[in-house]
């Protein structure tokens, strides 16, 4: 790390509303194109085991708790592959936020899971407008999330 970042995270402040808010709508427009991608890939097995069937009117992904719970799946491992390995989505690191853990160990799957199911769509994020800036999903699974300082620019040649 550089001299003027601190080696605890829990040193740093927590994000505000408005810098969650930007990230989320960055994340729901990466989440939408993981879902186009993830429901192609339901549709070219359901076209496998069932033709022409799998897309005409009330076809068999029509209301289908399996291709639901697919995409569903698809949603959640985005989020939980970037808080393990780095603590952020893409969106996050345009916004120099990460979530850590409230004793700097690594997101587990449960606590992601929580952050998932209570942050659903975001509405999770309403509670960061109160003063001291935790969220609910926040609060639920022992993670916070912080804004890193701007790194130290190198003028390469």
């Amino acid at each position: 790390m550089s001299e003027n970042v601190s080696e605890n995270l829990n040193d740093y402040p927590d994000a505000t509303a408005w810098r969650r808010l930007l990230a989320l709508v960055y994340d729901i427009l990466i989440v939408v194109a993981i879902l186009i991608f993830a429901g192609a890939i339901g549709l070219g097995v359901a076209v496998a085991f069932y033709g022409e069937q799998a897309v005409t009117d009330g076809g068999v992904l029509n209301e289908n708790p399996i291709y639901f719970s697919w995409l569903l799946f698809c949603w959640f491992y985005y989020y939980f592959y970037c808080w393990s390995k780095t603590g952020q989505t893409l969106a996050m690191k345009t916004w120099r936020m990460q979530v850590i853990t409230l004793d700097d160990s690594p997101i587990e799957m449960h606590q992601a899971l929580i952050r998932f199911f209570t942050g659903f769509f975001g509405l999770g994020n309403i509670t960061a407008l109160l003063p001291n800036r935790w969220t609910l999903h926040d609060s639920l699974s022992k993670t916070r999330v912080i804004v890193l300082p701007k790194q130290a620019r190198t003028d390469e040649v």
